[in-house]
Formats: C-alpha cells, sequence, structure tokens
C-alpha cells in the first residue's frame, strides 16, 4: 500500500495554479493590454484547472487501488504529479519502452531482410531441369513475417512482409534456369539470434523466485515462440478471431523453424516447384559457398513498431527486443535488457531510476516503470513522432476502438485524437497516451495501476475513460466538468 496521495496533488495543485497565472500573463502580453492581458490570463488559468481537475477524478474513483501513479503534463509543464516516481509493475506499457529503443537503435526507416540460397554448386551443375540439393531459408528475425491471410485477418489494416512474394521470386528464379524439380530439401536457418531462446518460462532472475515469464501466462496463449525465422507468429492453425486467442482455435508450433520451412516448402510446391524430401530446420553452409535466389524486405521499424503498440503484439516486442540486442551486444534476453536500461538511462537521465526491465512485451511481473519515466518518453517523442503515431486512437483502432471519448456532455466540435497504449495484467492496468489540443498545446499522461485481479476490469472501465475524456475534451466545449463515475458514453469508432 502506497500512501501520501492527497499531499500530493495538494502540493502540485498549488504549483499548477501559479504556472497557469504566469502563462496567462504571457498570453495576455501577447494579445494586447489592459482588458484583453486580464481576459487572457484568466481563460489559461481556468483552463489549465479544469484540465487538473479532470485528470484528478481518476485518483479519486472507487476502483483506484492506493498502488497508483499518475503524470500529466501540458506541453512541458508537469500538472499533475501523483506518485509518479513509484516504480510499478507496467504490464503492456512497456512496449513503450521497447518501442522507444528500437527506434533509437535500429532506426525507423530500418527493414528486415528474409532471404533464399542454394548452394552455387549445386546451381550451376543443374541439369534436365533438377537441382540437386537444398534450399536455404535463412531468417532475417522479421517479427512480421506473414501470409496474406494471416496478416489480413485483423480488422484495421497492419504492415506485414507477405512472405507469398518471396515464394513468388524464387519460383522465377530457378524458372529462369529452367529448374523445376528440387532434389534435396527446404531448410530453415534461425541461426540470426544464436541464443535459440524460444521463450522465458524457464528463465529465472538472481533474485526471484518465479520465472520471468510464468506458465500461467503460457495457458492463456499471451506470446508465441521467439526465433529468427517466424512465419505467422509460429501458429499451425488460426481464425480470424483476433480478441482472446484460445488455444483450440490458435495453435502455436513447439518448432518454428521447421514450421516456417515447411509451409516455405507448401508455398513453393503450389508454384509447381517439385521438392523431393521433407522439410526441416538446420544451419545454412558459409555465405562463400551460396548464391542467392531471392530476398524480400520488411516494412520498416516504424510501421512495425506500429504494430505493435497498437495491436499490443507480445510476439513483436519480444523479437524487437532481441533485434536490439544482435545489432549491439547480443541477443540473449538479459544481454538485450541492459541494451534498452542504457536508452534509457541516456534519454531520460534521472528519470530513468526506478525502471526495471525483464523482458520486451509486459508480460513479465518483474517490469517496473515510473508514470514519469514513461510520460517523459512520450512527451519527447511528440504527437508527431513515429511512436506516437503508432499508438492506438482511442474510439478509433486497435486496443482502444472500443473505447472513445464520452459525449456528455455535448461536445461543440469533435474531441481531440488521443493516442494512447493500454496495459492489462492480473497485477496491473494502465493506460499512457496524448493529445494535441487545437491551440497545439499537448497533453501527455501516464496512469499505472497495481492490485490484484486488475485484469478483470472492463477493456474500457472508469479509470480508462476518466483520462481518455480528460485528454479528449481539453479546450473544448463549455467548462462544465464531467461526472464522477456514471453518464460514461462509450460508443464505439
Amino acid at each position: 500500500m502506497i500512501g501520501g496521495r492527497g499531499e500530493h496533488r495538494r502540493r502540485l495543485l498549488s504549483a499548477v495554479l501559479a504556472a497557469a497565472t504566469i502563462a496567462g500573463t504571457v498570453f495576455g502580453a501577447n494579445s494586447g493590454a489592459g482588458a484583453e492581458s486580464t481576459l487572457g490570463s484568466a481563460t489559461v488559468r481556468e483552463s489549465t484547472q479544469r484540465l487538473v481537475r479532470e485528470f484528478s477524478k481518476v485518483t479519486r474513483l472507487r476502483i483506484a487501488p492506493s498502488s497508483m501513479c499518475l503524470t500529466v503534463l501540458l506541453d512541458d509543464q508537469v500538472i499533475v504529479d501523483d506518485q509518479s516516481d513509484s516504480a510499478l509493475v507496467p504490464a503492456s506499457l512497456m512496449k513503450i519502452v521497447t518501442a522507444a529503443a528500437a527506434l533509437d537503435v535500429l532506426g525507423p526507416d530500418a527493414t528486415y531482410s528474409t532471404e533464399v540460397f542454394v548452394r552455387s554448386d549445386a546451381l550451376y551443375s543443374a541439369a534436365d531441369g533438377t537441382l540437386v540439393g537444398d534450399v536455404y531459408l535463412v531468417g532475417g528475425g522479421d517479427p512480421v513475417l506473414n501470409t496474406p491471410r494471416f496478416g489480413n485477418r485483423i480488422p484495421d489494416p497492419v504492415a506485414y512482409t507477405d512472405v507469398t512474394e518471396l515464394a513468388d521470386r524464387v519460383r522465377q528464379s530457378l524458372a529462369s534456369k529452367g529448374i523445376r524439380r528440387i532434389q534435396g530439401r527446404i531448410v530453415g536457418d534461425d541461426s540470426r539470434y544464436p541464443d535459440r531462446v524460444r521463450d522465458y518460462y524457464q528463465e529465472f532472475l538472481p533474485h526471484g523466485d518465479d520465472p520471468v515469464w510464468r506458465y500461467s501466462d503460457d495457458a492463456v496463449n499471451f506470446v508465441g515462440p521467439l526465433s529468427g525465422l517466424l512465419i505467422n507468429d509460429g501458429y499451425v492453425s488460426y481464425t480470424w478471431k483476433t480478441g482472446i486467442l484460445d488455444r483450440l482455435e490458435y495453435v502455436r508450433t513447439v518448432a518454428p523453424t521447421r514450421h516456417a520451412a515447411s509451409l516455405f516448402d507448401d508455398l513453393l510446391e503450389t508454384r509447381g516447384l517439385v521438392i523431393t524430401r521433407r522439410p526441416q530446420a538446420g544451419t545454412s553452409p558459409p555465405r562463400s559457398q551460396l548464391t542467392s535466389l531471392a530476398s524480400i524486405e520488411s516494412p520498416d521499424v516504424a510501421q512495425i513498431v506500429a504494430r505493435m503498440l497498437t495491436r499490443s503484439d507480445n510476439t513483436i516486442a519480444e523479437m524487437l527486443l532481441k533485434e536490439i540486442g544482435y545489432r549491439t551486444l547480443g541477443s540473449a534476453r538479459a544481454i538485450a535488457v541492459e541494451v534498452v536500461e542504457g536508452v534509457m538511462k541516456q534519454t531520460l537521465g534521472p528519470l530513468a531510476a526506478g525502471i526495471e526491465i525483464a523482458d520486451g512485451s509486459g508480460l513479465s511481473r518483474y517490469n517496473r516503470l515510473t508514470c514519469a519515466a514513461v510520460a517523459e518518453l512520450l512527451r519527447q517523442a511528440g504527437p508527431h513522432s513515429p511512436l506516437v503515431a503508432g499508438l492506438a486512437v482511442a474510439g478509433r483502432s486497435g486496443t482502444l476502438k472500443t473505447c472513445g471519448p464520452a459525449t456528455w456532455p455535448p461536445i461543440a466540435g469533435s474531441p481531440n485524437a488521443v493516442y494512447a497504449k493500454t496495459g492489462t495484467a492480473h497485477l496491473s492496468y494502465s493506460l499512457a497516451g496524448l493529445a494535441q489540443a487545437p491551440n497545439g498545446e499537448t497533453v501527455t499522461f501516464a496512469m499505472i495501476a497495481n492490485q490484484r485481479h486488475m485484469d478483470q476490469l472492463d477493456k474500457c472501465n472508469a479509470l480508462r475513460r476518466t483520462l481518455i475524456n480528460a485528454a479528449a475534451r481539453y479546450t473544448y466545449g463549455p467548462v462544465t466538468e464531467f461526472p464522477q463515475e456514471s453518464g460514461f458514453l462509450t460508443p464505439p469508432g
């Protein structure tokens, strides 16, 4: 139980009112003298005070636990600071950290490459339409390598790498050499990440009794196997449902690399190639002995990050973490985590204190973030950054598609678009995001609430709605306030 919330609020509210008075004075100086200056000052004070009141309501809700932090900024000014430096379990807000690190280390324009090779000597000695030897499908760590059926099952358009295009290119390359038959097999090579760690259910931290990922998370199908070569997230079968991924409908392979080789084998055979031997996982020969048949580039990292954030995709998050490690010190989880922690220290300075990173997705209960750190990451990124652009939009997309701003009382104009990341786990319920008002001001917020059974709350409960409404209505409509908890209407779209 973390106390002291009322004292925090009283101290900050006084500071906010002082800041609002200063802001009003500046407004008046730029707008004219006399009565106009007084009016400008009063308007700014009233607007900021209302924003503080609307956001602060979340801490007084019946479902708000004592272990809860809240940070709100208006542009660069902190206007609500309620236990902002408390390190709490963030659930999927950890994906904001992973996204920020990926954009920093990999770069928003970076891409992944998946390539298909054959031995040069086998290619040059092919005769009578037959290539004697194996074909190597070499994974480049692409976390969105999908078939169109898998990628397009998601209602909102998402970025993915079409593996069928790679199959087309390989078929065309072989056809140009008159090859119609492969007397060999498709070999899947996932050696990009040499640690070969598929998951973290058996990995323990030095100070923990539980593994990084608990088996209860595995039971609900929250994340799939990790591999340098992964197609369709490693699903052997799946449906068009995109909510809770029932294990009877979404069946994951235990051997993702072999599964990828098998799927690619099927794609080539449907294109008329005859492949005589069964696909398998393995390691390709040295590149000096190989000739490339074809390759395919992924969407850029900015688009991949957007898919991860909007859909809260755990597998993409963990694959990004491994790639961050691969391009720096190493793809093992512990090493990659050290890299991300270093990026956070450089980015956040003193606000990085209290951050503990165990994985990239937020599944681990060993993760710790502060509201101050999350809000600062979003503030630094800004409303036009790839990080913020990749967030779900309240009432419009992703995990917030059915949780939009309330329409009580009637709004004189459209609400501000609220870009935000959700987080839900057994011990944690969180939301962080920002909105830009028509006057150019940016409201940035982060809330993390910790208590048992938080995952039993509705996806659009009062905690989430209160924050979305406060950000969406800033500078709009009359100065009337929302009710404490009743009267919220959250129509989808």
